[in-house]
């Protein structure tokens, strides 16, 4: 009888932890992700081969996401599950061996294989951009090369 007791203890322990892990883990409702779009241009000119990356900052919950830059056009739907907040934004070109490999339509161009993002762009970013949940969110913004 006292090991029976001693068992459901323990069980009860496993799953008030459980529940514990999964609150202090962030849980949150998928309703409240976000999405954001918009135009990525260097000097004014569409941007085609690059990524853009959405990074939480601060008290801001939630994954990060990527979406592939062509024709300037990036989306990120809410499938994503980006969550209002801050996020620091960075726009990276793709790698050399994966734009060799990238067909465009509509005669787009891309940029010399060995083109850069500037690293206040990229690695260095300061685009710090405010998503609100409950209205579409866009950023447009034009990069440099180094």
């Amino acid at each position: 009888m006292i090991q029976a007791l001693g068992n459901r203890m323990n069980y009860l322990r496993t799953i008030i932890l459980s529940f514990a892990v999964l609150i202090a883990s962030g849980c949150r409702e998928e309703g409240n992700a976000v999405s954001v779009s918009g135009k990525v241009t260097v000097s004014g000119q569409p941007l085609s081969g690059a990524t853009i990356t959405w990074e939480p900052m601060g008290a801001t919950q939630g994954p990060k996401a990527t979406a592939s830059i062509f024709d300037g056009n990036y989306h990120v739907d809410q499938s994503a599950n980006l969550q209002p907040g801050t996020f620091r934004v960075r726009i990276s070109m793709l790698p050399a061996e994966i734009l060799a490999k990238v067909e465009l339509p509509n005669g787009q161009d891309l940029p010399a294989p060995n083109s850069v993002i500037a690293k206040e762009f990229d690695s260095h970013s300061q685009l710090n951009v405010e998503l609100a949940a409950g209205k579409e969110n866009n950023f447009d913004c034009d990069v440099q090369f180094k």
